[in-house]
């Protein structure tokens, strides 16, 4: 996994042959990163598996400092790469192979690769979500978003990771209600799940107090 930070360049990499290179050539490969052909295409947003042989041929590819000093070393020849959604970096995670990879096998990482980027994203929300676990507001407190008594109420119960019936439990009413509201609370919220509706909650009533 290879992050570079847009603000200033700043460049970290981990790979599974961490304490087999040496310092150095990490200290290279950060330096190199820019060089990659890839590079200006997930500056402006580029989704999906990219291989380097999408920008340019891989004759050209073996000219660069990137290839000669990192990749031919290390006994890579080929890289394909999975951009990663990290608000304020470039972030991707990069297969290297010293072959060539078969048709069967990019069909397979195209197909995986939106799983693996849902599964950062959630991670990114599992630890925003945490760093506010110990203090959930109050119903009166999440009235400020907008919504109603009863909203405010479901909400906060929501937060917890409580379900619906559940919640229609705690709150002494129906299961379908508490769907109906939860359904209001999405929109009101603009998100399509219960992890975002409470981790938008907690960041907006955080900023408020």
């Amino acid at each position: 996994m290879d992050y570079t930070r847009l603000i200033d360049g700043k460049a970290e990499s981990r790979n599974t042959k961490e304490g087999i290179v040496s310092k150095e050539m990490q200290s290279l490969l950060l330096l190199l990163l820019p060089e990659n052909p890839v590079a200006p295409a997930l500056r402006n947003g580029a989704r999906g598996l990219l291989g380097i042989t999408d920008f340019v041929t891989q004759r050209d590819f073996e000219r660069t400092a990137l290839y000669n000093e990192i990749m031919r070393p290390n006994d890579v020849r080929y890289q394909l790469l999975i951009p990663l959604e990290l608000p304020g970096y470039i972030a991707t995670v990069t297969i290297n192979r010293r072959s060539h990879f078969f048709q069967g096998e990019i069909k397979k990482l195209r197909l995986f690769s939106p799983h693996l980027v849902r599964a950062h994203l959630n991670a990114q929300t599992i630890t925003r979500l945490l760093a506010f676990a110990s203090d959930v507001p109050q119903p009166e407190l999440l009235r400020n978003l907008g919504l109603t008594p009863q909203e405010s109420h479901i909400m906060h119960w929501l937060i917890q990771g409580k379900r619906d019936s559940e919640i229609a439990q705690i709150l002494n009413s129906k299961t379908r209600t508490v769907e109906k509201h939860t359904q209001h609370i999405f929109t009101k919220l603009g998100v399509e799940t219960r992890t975002a509706a409470a981790l938008v909650a907690l960041e907006r009533t955080a900023l408020r107090r």
